[in-house]
């Protein structure tokens, strides 16, 4: 087992060379120093706690890529399609990598998820500011708030999917969004399929108000869900060599509850006493990590606006996020965490598409079309 100062020593070491590549720029990112801070002290707080069980906090989904990343040396990298389909390569490799140098196991990835929230972060101030807009304090909870906060301090993949699936969505280029595509089917190949979907309503809705446009709406939630369904049971068959069976209870009051809890990150409204928390104390949570309901509830009014320049974007991201739904829907599973990656798209794309978020929406188009090698930082 590590010792606690030498785990403090080993996140200061990691926590110098963010700050260290941090001062290559000329100026003092608030938020970068509040993260790099805040991160510092509740991985520390979390190991003081609870020591090698930190792997069980929160979710013991820790203690299942720790042991995936262990396993890597003596059992090798599997090549085959299906082995690459949700071996979370993209995270364990690199983190393999951090255990050679002599980091804890569970720290590295820690740190893969620290990484990835500041390549959100800068990312995201880039694809804002491509569209014209200056990031501000109050636009960061929109796009790495407190839940992303948290989530970086634990030994998962979700932020790092998040960052590939914006890539997909706002990259330029279209190299970079294949490959950010093919990185989330190393993650989930089922969200990889969904994001697929998603991307063929956008292009066929894209930069046109489509007639009956509430009627599509309804139509996509239906239809995105119905087929999702039937493409996990489909997907199930084709991997596992089993008779392909129907999907359960497709139209059931308990699932579309289920959707639409899921869509406002308010899951535990459907777990009954499955919930380890009291409802008060879950309910809680949201207010603290407010941009779990804060972005679906924004991005849902956004929805509701028809416009010829932003539809085809918000349906793309409407449909996968559907039809996502759709196959986890035949699972026993139902974590926010699995929203995340949404989230952060229906984040970006409020603040992009929304005239009340973005008042430069439409009076500084002649900005909003203008390059910006580098991001406004929100500095001293």
């Amino acid at each position: 087992m590590t010792s606690i100062p030498n785990y403090l020593f080993q996140i200061l070491v990691l926590v110098g060379l963010c700050a260290v590549l941090q001062l290559r720029s000329k100026t003092l990112d608030l938020y970068v120093i509040a993260l790099l801070s805040i991160w510092t002290v509740g991985v520390f707080a979390i190991f003081q706690k609870y020591g090698v069980d930190q792997v069980l906090f929160y979710s013991n989904d820790q203690a299942y890529f720790k042991g995936v990343i262990e396993a890597i040396p003596e059992f090798g990298v599997q090549f085959s399609l299906w082995n690459l389909g949700g071996g979370d390569y993209p995270i364990t490799l690199p983190a393999l990598l951090l255990t050679k140098l002599g980091f804890d196991t569970v720290l590295a990835v820690k740190f893969l998820q620290l990484v990835a929230l500041l390549f959100i972060y800068h990312d995201g101030r880039k694809i804002l500011n491509r569209y014209g807009i200056n990031v501000v304090g109050w636009h960061l909870i929109f796009f790495c708030g407190p839940l992303f906060l948290f989530m970086s301090m634990l030994g998962l993949r979700d932020l790092v999917i998040a960052y590939f699936v914006m890539q997909f969505f706002f990259a330029k280029a279209p190299t970079i969004r294949i490959i950010a595509l093919l990185a989330t089917f190393m993650f989930r190949p089922h969200l990889f399929i969904a994001l697929i979907v998603g991307w063929a309503v956008g292009m066929i809705w894209s930069n046109k108000i489509p007639r009956f446009y509430y009627f599509l709406i309804s139509a996509l939630v239906v239809g995105m869900y119905f087929f999702g369904a039937l493409a996990y049971h489909f997907g199930g068959a084709i991997q596992n060599g089993m008779p392909l069976t129907t999907a359960k209870d497709i139209f059931s009051q308990t699932k579309f509850s289920r959707l639409a809890a899921n869509f406002l990150s308010l899951q535990f409204l459907t777990l009954g006493d499955s919930a380890k928390l009291s409802f008060a104390k879950l309910l809680t949570t949201r207010l603290v990590f407010i941009d779990t309901f804060l972005i679906p509830g924004f991005f849902l009014f956004t929805l509701l606006k028809p416009s010829k320049k932003w539809s085809g974007l918000r349906l793309q991201i409407f449909a996968s996020f559907i039809f996502f739904y759709g196959i986890i829907s035949q699972t026993p599973y139902n974590s926010s965490r699995q929203n995340i990656p949404f989230l952060l798209v229906m984040g970006l794309a409020c603040l992009i598409t929304s005239p009340i978020l973005n008042k430069s929406n439409e009076s500084n188009s002649a900005l909003s079309k203008a390059t910006h090698s580098q991001p406004v930082p929100i500095t001293l």
